[in-house]
């Protein structure tokens, strides 16, 4: 009898001793979250959010960072925290992405796996893949549409179309253009540029889909970047000479009636434009009986850091970012049109402004890969020249591809 209680005494004192263990190595589990760029409303859903996965897991802790701007970015304070030993486990990723392309958990798993994260369009996907890994989970995607003030087409006795070509734009746009003093000199303008290098994807994505050539030398993007820079060079008589990135100011003081801007600026239209305004699609290019359509676009990740001590938990938390009612609360802050259909449909279609919103997810079937490359891929000096209309487009896009393509060579030959 003793040696039996003995016995049970004994072993309750393991299952003490497993279970204190246990919590001991949960309670040591903490995920590092790294995110940008010092906007107080994300970060207090940042913030939400880990909280609630820490409640989901008990024994996890997530340690949200904001790494401070100063110093050389958001991007180099990631690569510091990597040098010192400190490196995130899960981090917000724009563009800067592909510059850590090499020290990123593959997310395939997650994407074949979770029905959640499954619907995301493929070819989304696709544009995130590197060496057949997936290094970065899309969640949102910031596309540009053409605002518009209604009030400047309606005097102008302008009906913006369904859709429309280039052709109608500018047409429309020399309506718009005047002189409303008549002191010899345009104070009105029909259409303001913003990003430039996105017509660079007229014709397709920037590389070919292994990224190891570009292909920009085809007609649809030579005629897209000539458009470009004889909009930007006024050869149509409808372009202010200083709207290069001022388009937004101008739309606001009533100078210029359409430009192309980002999803992310809503808010700031709706807060500062004093005129009923509404947004449309990128207008199509037809070239040679083909027709071709672009825009800007630029993409918001989660991304996993490859040194990860708890790569399993790292990948709930990513999935768990990206279930639905959380990527919803994401979604109703603004400045994103998310990537996962159910997502678009329950909160970013339901803005009742502007009333043709679903402009900004159509421009996702149009969606084309910038010169964002690991490469560190930069536009050489001849895209200036045919902005500025030193050289033809044809021309200038020949030695640009020239010049791309003998970098990613290069690059590629020391794999």
């Amino acid at each position: 009898m003793f040696r039996r209680s003995i016995g049970r005494v004994c072993m309750v004192m393991l299952m003490l001793v497993f279970v204190s263990s246990v919590a001991a190595l949960a309670e040591e589990v903490t995920i590092t979250f790294f995110h940008c760029c010092g906007q107080d409303y994300r970060n207090a859903l940042y913030s939400e959010l880990s909280r609630a996965f820490e409640a989901r897991y008990p024994g996890v802790k997530v340690e949200d960072i904001f790494p401070a701007a100063g110093g050389g970015g958001y991007s180099d304070n990631i690569k510091v925290a990597i040098a010192g030993g400190r490196p995130p486990d899960v981090m917000w990723l724009g563009n800067g992405l592909w510059n850590f392309a090499d020290v990123l958990l593959p997310l395939n798993s997650l994407y074949e796996n979770e029905p959640h994260i499954k619907e995301i369009l493929p070819h989304i996907i696709k544009s995130h893949i590197w060496e057949g890994k997936l290094i970065g989970m899309p969640y949102g995607i910031n596309t540009h549409a053409f605002y518009y003030n209604e009030n400047m087409l309606a005097e102008a006795g302008i009906v913006m179309p369904n859709d429309w070509t280039w052709d109608e734009a500018i047409s429309m746009a020399k309506k718009m253009t005047k002189d409303n003093n008549a002191d010899g000199t345009m104070d009105q303008w029909g259409l303001a540029l913003s990003e430039l290098t996105q017509c660079y994807t007229f014709g397709d994505s920037f590389y070919t889909p292994d990224l190891r050539k570009t292909t920009i030398n085809n007609p649809g993007t030579i005629a897209g970047v000539q458009m470009y820079a004889d909009l930007v060079t006024d050869k149509y008589g409808v372009h202010p000479p200083s709207g290069i990135g001022g388009s937004n100011l101008l739309m606001y003081q009533g100078k210029v009636a359409m430009a192309p801007r980002g999803v992310f600026e809503l808010a700031d239209y709706e807060k500062n434009a004093e005129f009923d305004w509404n947004v449309q699609i990128y207008p199509e290019l037809q070239v040679g009986g083909q027709t071709y359509r672009t825009s800007w676009f630029s993409s918001e990740t989660w991304a996993v850091y490859a040194g990860t001590k708890n790569p399993d938990m790292a990948l709930k938390f990513v999935s768990f970012l990206m279930e639905r009612e959380n990527m919803i609360k994401f979604s109703n802050l603004g400045g994103i049109v998310p990537t996962q259909p159910s997502v678009a449909r329950a909160s970013f279609l339901q803005a009742t402004k502007p009333a043709n919103i679903k402009a900004f997810t159509d421009m996702l079937d149009w969606w084309k890969s910038g010169y964002s490359h690991p490469a560190g891929v930069t536009l050489p000096g001849e895209h200036s020249q045919i902005m500025t209309g030193q050289i033809p487009a044809s021309t200038g896009i020949q030695e640009i591809e020239r010049k791309v393509n003998d970098l990613l060579d290069a690059f590629w030959s020391k794999r």
